[in-house]
């Protein structure tokens, strides 16, 4: 990952040892800020380096209100999939430390129905939830962690 506070201006590279999964990235090596981003993938087989690739194009990051909290995150929850879904989908989060984790799932006008509870391990977590009693329409799951709280919408089929 590469940076510049100016579209024409000098990249600085900021993280080269990374692994980007679907279009989550989470920045760990000082403050982020606002301006502009470009990726630069290093292909290899087995061991053996190849090459890099061009540069990606440009992404624009405009940063508004984050606080010191925000940027290094104890839970963050990624998007849920399949969305829609018919029978499950995955809910995947990042917890800083292990702990309970409840989850309440919540028709359009606020109405539980359906919660778990479950025990998080440090670092990326994966949990697979039924669905199948749930009809067709809109629900928000709500990922409670300690004083946290992140919601996905998921549209059921």
């Amino acid at each position: 990952i590469y940076y510049s506070p100016t579209y024409y201006g000098n990249y600085t590279l900021i993280d080269s040892n990374l692994a980007i999964n679907n279009t989550n990235y989470i920045h760990s090596k000082g403050q982020i800020s606002s301006g502009y981003y470009k990726i630069k993938t290093r292909s290899t087989n087995s061991c053996h380096f190849i090459g890099f690739s061009d540069f990606s194009n440009i992404i624009s990051l405009n940063i508004l209100g984050l606080n010191h909290k925000s940027i290094e995150d104890d839970f963050v929850l990624y998007s849920n999939n399949p969305n829609p879904a018919y029978h499950n989908t995955t809910l995947r989060f990042y917890a800083k430390e292990s702990s309970n984790v409840n989850i309440i799932v919540s028709d359009i006008n606020g109405r539980i129905v359906k919660q778990k509870t479950i025990r998080s391990v440090q670092g990326n977590n994966s949990y697979n939830l039924s669905i199948e009693n749930l009809s067709a329409g809109v629900y928000y799951i709500t990922l409670y962690y300690k004083e946290q709280r992140r919601f996905n919408k998921l549209m059921v089929k």
